[in-house]
This record gives structure tokens, C-alpha cells and sequence, in this order.
């Protein structure tokens, strides 16, 4: 869907312009990404805020790896 697709590619420019790699959320994450989305809507950004940081951390261990 284009709203889904604009709302990641946003997120990833503001995690690149705050010097983040940018993240790639995996198919098999799908429904915790939504069940967090949801959350985040009522408020609560918990959830999603630690899906964003554990992604985060990925490209930056895949970003390493290659630079090794």
C-alpha cells in the first residue's frame, strides 16, 4: 500500500539524516510491525520505538560486517 511504503521511506530519511543506516523491515516482523503501529497510534510508542532500534542495530551489525 503507498501509505505504508511513504511512512517507512520517511522514517528511513529521518533515521539517515540523524546519521542511522537505514532499516529494512522483514516480512517475517509484519504483524509485530503492525500490532506496534497500532500502539503508537493510541499513544503508547513503546513497542514500536524498540522494533525501530532492534532494526537499527541489524544494519548497523550488516554495515560492520561489510566494512571488516
Amino acid at each position: 500500500d503507498g501509505n505504508g511504503r511513504l511512512a517507512r521511506l520517511l522514517t528511513n530519511l529521518r533515521l539517515m539524516r540523524a546519521g542511522f543506516p537505514p532499516i529494512v523491515l522483514q516480512r517475517r516482523i509484519r504483524k509485530s510491525y503492525y500490532d506496534a503501529l497500532e500502539k503508537a497510534d493510541d499513544g503508547d510508542l513503546t513497542q514500536f520505538a524498540a522494533l525501530v532500534a532492534r532494526d537499527v542495530g541489524s544494519a548497523l551489525d550488516l554495515w560492520l560486517e561489510a566494512a571488516a
